[in-house]
């Protein structure tokens, strides 16, 4: 399913955007590359890491691969999600703290995380496997608060946003948004359970389904509001010329 997701990914993400210079569409591409990096190492470990030497080798390949894209695939989607929300003119002070919010998850959890990680992995010394008993149930709970936290923003700003519009678009936007989040937030949930439930396997094949899809829903939910606007743009400039021909200009100035 992963696998599907990433390869829908990279055809939308290629056909979508006709200015590819944009920061949206570079941290859209690399959050892609880089759950592709964690769902190859979760393919590798399950199915091609036999009890032998080479086998031991391909399992060294996939842990090194996997830390690579999860420790580039967090901060790859914070700039995803930050740049969302700075399509909607949020305000400076609220991408402030989205900003610090998002890079103090990334240096004082995620990293702190695949630092202990890698040192449970090599050994048993300096107490790592306990700090790692630790860490990886604080690093997924911390990521989902944050997730939620930036999506439930975006729709609040979109609804603040529209909130004036009677089109029969704009609300089928703001539901399609509101559905999205909701979304989102049971797929986070599903993740915690698999983490705290001590289904290690389960969790693990989890994380890759939950970078790829959650990126379709940040593709998704940026079509829906870059289609509103664009909607109520054209309209914008349909109505305007109608009014300077009756006189009726002052909603409009």
């Amino acid at each position: 399913m992963s696998s599907i997701c990433i390869f829908d990914l990279a055809i939308l993400i290629g056909t979508t955007w006709d200015r590819k210079a944009r920061q949206y569409y570079w941290s859209l591409a690399l959050a892609t590359f880089f759950s592709f990096c964690v769902t190859v190492s979760v393919l590798v470990f399950f199915f091609a890491s036999p009890p032998t030497s080479k086998g031991f080798a391909n399992q060294t390949f996939a842990v090194a691969l996997s830390t690579i894209g999860y420790v580039l695939y967090v901060p790859s989607d914070f700039v995803v999600k930050y740049t969302r929300l700075h399509f909607l003119g949020t305000s400076r002070r609220t991408l402030l703290i989205c900003r610090i919010i998002l890079i103090c998850e990334w240096i004082f959890i995620t990293i702190p995380n695949t630092v202990i990680a890698a040192g449970a992995g090599v050994t048993e010394k300096y107490r790592f496997p306990q700090a790692y008993a630790t860490t990886q149930r604080l690093e997924p709970a911390v990521y989902a608060i944050v997730s939620i936290m930036v999506s439930s923003l975006y729709v609040y700003h979109a609804h603040m946003m529209f909130r004036g519009h009677r089109e029969k678009s704009s609300k089928q936007m703001l539901s399609r948004l509101l559905y999205s989040n909701a979304l989102l937030v049971a797929l986070h949930v599903g993740n915690l359970v698999a983490e705290y439930t001590g289904t290690a396997t389960v969790q693990t094949g989890y994380i890759a389904f939950l970078y790829s899809f959650q990126l379709k829903i940040e593709l998704f939910m940026l079509k829906n509001i870059g289609k509103c606007t664009s909607e109520s743009l054209e309209r914008s400039r349909t109505l305007r010329p109608q009014a300077i021909e009756t006189g009726e200009t002052g909603s409009y100035e």
